[in-house]
């Protein structure tokens, strides 16, 4: 689920005193097995919108969020009461409790952490909940109804921008991947005519080990919007190796994509966290499988870890061409009479 600004704001950002924040929305996507469940994108009136300046709540529509901190660790709590214009009801109550009270081990990538009006960053990716035990459950009546619980690995972070994100950057990927009581965390920024790149292994105590060595961007393909992105991510350095297949696309947009990835990791025992028996505990399971395949040690004495999880791909500036707005006003419901698409289940689902 993300809460954000919708693209509504594009067609009158040349008018005076525009800001993304007068624009609430609320995004949901429901995956299994690779599949969309569900999909959602409103944007709300402003007054429809309210976020807490003294603690961390808020609410989007009928969608409500809160925060809190118990033992040191943060708790999220999200109660999410969606209705489409096909008057498809979604509704779902997820819990998000971290597995650490701090991240340790990572720096501010740009000299001084920012001042308190954000004057020394234009762009800023908090990451809140690297890990955690996420517990839920949901329900669609529809057409096509579904009841699911859940329990198992949970994820949150933040983005802030005080500039549109076309002026920050070209290009963005981001993956997360858990594996027992460790997240596999990346990104690849393209910016200014050049790629950089930060990678971290965080453990379950809430260290950070910053992944040194290179990254590279391999199999390009397009998709229908003439989308060009990769479907292979590989790295190797000091603290070994790793090849991220971006295999399976979830999400399949003209500026942005969502995939399921599977991640395969080689590291050396001596710097892989505490936990590994040291003997082979592999898991032959297909990939299939919506579990983390569990790791083992190969014959040169390295660690194998292997898992599934969610990676993204975006251009940004691509938002902002004006043949694509028509498919994007299908997709989002805008404050005041929806889309004709979205009135009906079986075209709105063609958008997914």
């Amino acid at each position: 689920m993300k809460i954000a600004e919708s693209t509504n704001h594009l067609s009158t950002q040349g008018g005076a005193n525009v800001h993304a924040s007068g624009f609430p929305a609320i995004s949901i996507a429901v995956y299994e097995h690779g599949k969309t469940l569900f999909y959602s994108f409103e944007e709300v009136s402003p007054d429809r919108a309210s976020f807490s300046d003294s603690i961390c709540a808020g609410n989007v529509g009928e969608n409500q969020f809160r925060a809190s901190v118990h033992n040191g660790k943060w708790t999220y709590e999200l109660e999410l009461n969606q209705t489409l214009a096909s008057g498809e009801q979604f509704r779902g109550w997820f819990r998000f409790d971290a597995n650490h009270s701090q991240i340790e081990g990572g720096k501010w990538e740009d000299g001084d952490p920012p001042s308190e009006d954000g004057s020394s960053f234009l762009h800023a990716w908090n990451l809140v909940m690297p890990a955690g035990r996420m517990t839920g459950e949901m329900s669609l009546k529809g057409p096509k109804p579904f009841s699911r619980t859940m329990d198992g690995n949970g994820y949150h972070d933040h983005n802030l921008g005080l500039e549109p994100m076309k002026d920050s950057f070209q290009e963005w990927y981001w993956g997360r991947f858990h594996e027992g009581d460790r997240t596999f965390l990346f990104y690849l920024m393209h910016e200014n005519g050049e790629w950089s790149h930060r990678a971290w292994w965080i453990r379950g105590d809430g260290t950070a080990e910053p992944y040194v060595g290179s990254i590279r961007l391999q199999d390009p393909q397009r998709n229908g919007f003439n989308l060009c992105s990769a479907r292979k991510i590989e790295g190797s350095g000091e603290h070994g190796r790793f090849t991220i297949q971006l295999d399976q696309v979830l999400d399949n947009g003209p500026y942005y994509q969502r995939f399921r990835g599977r991640l395969i990791a080689t590291r050396p025992v001596s710097k892989a966290s505490s936990g590994s028996s040291g003997t082979s505990a592999y898991n032959h399971q297909d990939w299939t499988d919506t579990k983390n395949l569990q790791n083992e040690i190969n014959v040169e004495g390295e660690e194998l870890i292997s898992s599934i999880g969610i990676c993204e791909y975006i251009q940004p500036g691509r938002i902002y061409a004006r043949s694509f707005w028509p498919l994007v006003k299908m997709r989002i419901r805008y404050p005041g009479k929806p889309h004709w698409v979205q009135k009906s289940p079986r075209l709105y689902r063609w958008t997914w």
